[in-house]
């Protein structure tokens, strides 16, 4: 089956966490409070940016509008200063799309510097559409990027698959009718959803769909 593959960024295609955090942490400091650990930061990742920077200021009282606008300049610097994609994605990629595949990003990350990256990793040209936050649609869970990205490609819900870590990616595929895979090599959690298929790694997700 030519399917379209329609991946989360963090956690799915990126590890991405330490720069997350870093980003958090250097604008704590700005704020003469202590840092967070990586563990805590990475839990308060999927749920978009607005999220992260509210959960990860919770403790502390500032303007969040503030907090949130200077979060998105120093996560916009040092964006990819850490970030790697996990094993075997460019490959991957680059495999799927040989075999007749369509590639795409659906991200609760800004758009933009979900692009931006992307086109650092050396990874958009394995890719049909990048669909983020800021872009005109609702974050997932919302169905709304992903039934865009079926409509802009002619694809039906049957011949779609949405792969992400988090359970928000898996309750968008499960609204918009598509199947589901969850990224358990990732670190959000399926939060109760119930996902087609559960892949290892990447390079398993890859196999399967060749397979499929």
């Amino acid at each position: 089956m030519k399917w379209l593959l329609v991946f989360d960024l963090d956690g799915t295609l990126i590890d991405s966490r330490a720069d997350l955090a870093g980003a958090v942490n250097r604008v704590r400091k700005e704020f003469g409070v202590a840092p967070l650990s990586l563990e805590r930061v990475t839990s308060f990742i999927g749920d978009g940016i607005a999220k992260l920077v509210e959960r990860s200021f919770a403790d502390v009282e500032v303007d969040g509008d503030v907090v949130l606008e200077r979060y998105r300049v120093v996560y916009g610097e040092q964006s990819v200063n850490h970030t790697l994609l996990y094993p075997g994605v460019r490959e991957g990629l680059e495999r799927l799309v040989k075999a007749g595949m369509r590639c795409a990003v659906l991200t609760n990350k800004p758009g933009a510097v979900s692009r931006a990256i992307l086109e650092k990793l050396e990874l958009m040209d394995c890719l049909r559409g990048v669909v983020g936050a800021e872009d005109g649609f609702a974050l997932k869970p919302s169905p709304a990027g992903l039934i865009s990205l079926m409509n802009r490609m002619g694809v039906e819900p049957e011949h779609c698959w949405m792969v992400g870590d988090h359970h928000t990616d898996l309750l968008a595929g499960e609204a918009a009718g598509v199947r589901t895979a969850f990224a358990a090599y990732g670190f959000g959690t399926t939060g109760g959803a119930k996902p087609t298929a559960h892949f290892a790694s990447f390079s398993d997700g890859v196999e399967y769909f060749l397979r499929t």
